[in-house]
């Protein structure tokens, strides 16, 4: 009886001891809960700003890289103290900027290629195109090739660029003519 009762008891240690084996194998209920939430919080944060890094609009796009060269050349002319010319070609829908050359009398200089004597050149997308030019001088412009001015202040003429994709949606960039923020608006031409 007592070999029985050893037995019993060595049998019941054997299936405790395999059932702690079999316990440490897995993962408990909470463990996958807290698992699942900080993956579901992960996704929440990241998707957002994965859907717009896969899915740009080419057409935001273009708007936010002419807003930035205009503010570079406006930039460069304040920064040099010399006026700037923006060049924009609707045939190649292409846009520019590039100083405004003096001839000075006194003494003739050779400009060494720096960084504000560049010529800066953006080529808009294929899918986008420079629809329309508005100039607060002149109206619509009906020219292929237009040009304006910045002062070595950073003043320019008001403006708007009307950029329009292969869908027929359109963005106008109005550019203010002091220092006042570049919009981006869906009217062209813009409201005075």
């Amino acid at each position: 009886m007592l070999a029985s009762s050893a037995e019993k008891i060595s049998n019941h240690l054997e299936i405790l001891q395999l059932h702690r084996e079999n316990k440490t194998k897995g993962f408990t209920l909470l463990e996958l809960i807290v698992v699942c939430a900080l993956i579901g919080i992960m996704l929440t944060i990241s998707v957002p700003s994965l859907r717009s890094s896969f899915f740009t609009n080419p057409l935001k796009s273009s708007a936010r890289q002419v807003i930035g060269i205009v503010n570079e050349a406006r930039q460069k002319a304040v920064r040099s103290h010399q006026a700037y010319y923006i060049h924009l070609s609707q045939i190649d829908n292409h846009i520019s900027y590039e100083k405004v050359s003096e001839a000075n009398n006194d003494k003739e200089e050779t400009e060494t290629e720096t960084d504000d004597n560049k010529k800066r050149d953006l080529q808009l997308p294929a899918t986008v195109r420079l629809a329309s030019i508005w100039l607060q001088s002149s109206g619509i412009t009906s020219e292929n090739k237009t040009s304006f001015w910045i002062s070595k202040k950073g003043y320019m003429e008001q403006a708007a660029i009307q950029l329009s994709d292969e869908s027929g949606d359109s963005l106008s960039v109005r550019i203010n003519p002091f220092t006042d923020p570049i919009a981006v608006s869906e009217d062209f031409p813009p409201n005075s």
